[in-house]
């Protein structure tokens, strides 16, 4: 799941793609609570096997969203993401055990 800060009006967000040549990418997210798809202007980078997506536009508190990223109707990337202005953490899984990073 990726997060984004509704605070702000611009967003990066880091992802592992499916694959490591694009031509032109174009991002949807659609919002499970309207049930309303989007499709948003991107930028893109593409550095040490990680793509950067970097984009415009107003989050309320609490959205949730279905990302989809194509190039050419070929799916780069699908995931989730949440806007949310809380501190995120991240933790580890083992055998009940959790640990904090």
């Amino acid at each position: 799941m990726k997060i984004v800060n509704p605070n702000n009006s611009n967003h990066s967000i880091v992802l592992i793609p499916r694959q490591y040549a694009y031509s032109s990418l174009q991002m949807e997210l659609y919002n499970e609570f309207t049930q309303v798809k989007e499709i948003v202007a991107i930028t893109h980078l593409l550095e040490d096997g990680l793509l950067t997506i970097n984009f415009s536009k107003s989050f309320q508190e609490g959205q949730t969203f279905q990302i989809k990223i194509t190039d050419n109707n070929e799916v780069a990337y699908r995931g989730k993401l949440l806007a949310t202005s809380q501190d995120t953490q991240t933790f580890k899984a083992s055998k009940d055990l959790y640990y904090h990073e």
